[in-house]
This record gives C-alpha cells, sequence and structure tokens, in this order.
C-alpha cells in the first residue's frame, strides 16, 4: 500500500453513530489485477473489524471525477503514506 487517507464525515468531523467511514487507498502500480483485488478485499474486510463500521474504501485509481477527487484532497486527512 502505498497510501491511506480519511475522507468524509469523519474528516469533516460530522461524523455520528450511524456514518460509515470513508477512506482513499492507493496500492502500488505495480501490482497484478488479482494481487489488486485481494490486497483490495483483504484491506476492506479487516478494517471493517478493527472499526466495527461499514468502510467506504475508494481507490485512487478508480477516481475520474475531478470534482470529487478535489472535493475529497480538500478535507483529507492522511492517516498513512509510504
Amino acid at each position: 500500500m502505498k497510501s491511506i487517507a480519511l475522507f468524509g464525515s469523519a474528516a469533516k468531523g460530522t461524523v455520528n453513530t450511524k456514518s460509515d467511514f470513508d477512506l482513499l487507498v492507493e496500492f502500488s502500480s505495480e501490482l497484478e489485477v488479482l494481487d489488486y483485488a485481494n490486497n483490495y478485499f483483504s484491506l476492506l474486510d479487516a478494517l471493517e473489524k478493527i472499526l466495527e463500521r461499514k468502510v467506504d474504501l475508494v481507490s485512487v485509481k478508480s477516481l475520474k471525477n475531478p470534482v470529487l477527487l478535489e472535493e475529497i484532497n480538500k478535507y483529507k486527512v492522511n492517516l498513512y503514506a509510504a
């Protein structure tokens, strides 16, 4: 994993007991498709167990909407960067 960042209501400070956690993740570009999918779903499962909440895991690679990306970048909180 290259990076992971929190965005959405938790990053904005408006999280409540029903909120999910929105996380932006970037994996190494060198991963094969099957390894990428395996890492994505393994990470998603582990995070939901640890956080005991639903997690919306968004891949940087999948973001195509520049308006959404700008909104995420405005409020995101970097949690890890390699």
